[in-house]
């Protein structure tokens, strides 16, 4: 439930407590790969995503391009571009033939 209502919806109330600024809806991505969010790129859906991730804030989750053979024991990595993080984990190298 959420504060605010009676306890008798699941719904979120429309409009946030008075004073605050409405929160902006971010867009969360999952993918194979990251793009680096801070430089142009190549690829139309790279631009596409790295452009809507830009204008609505949000987080770009995907393998970082790396292998090694201790991947799932190491953190991810987090960078921030504004209001958009990217989170990239590497892989091993039996995940990445798979």
């Amino acid at each position: 439930m959420f504060p605010g209502n009676d306890g008798a919806s699941a719904v979120p109330p429309a409009a946030p407590p008075c004073g605050r600024a409405p929160r902006r809806n971010r867009l969360v991505v999952v993918s194979n790969r990251v793009a680096d969010v801070a430089t142009e790129s190549s690829g139309g859906l790279a631009v596409a995503v790295g452009e809507a991730l830009v204008a609505s804030g949000g987080v770009w989750f995907g393998w970082s391009g790396e292998t090694a053979k201790d991947a799932l024991q190491q953190a991810p990595q987090i960078q921030r571009t504004g209001d958009v993080f990217t989170v990239t984990v590497g892989l091993t190298p039996e995940e990445h033939k798979s």
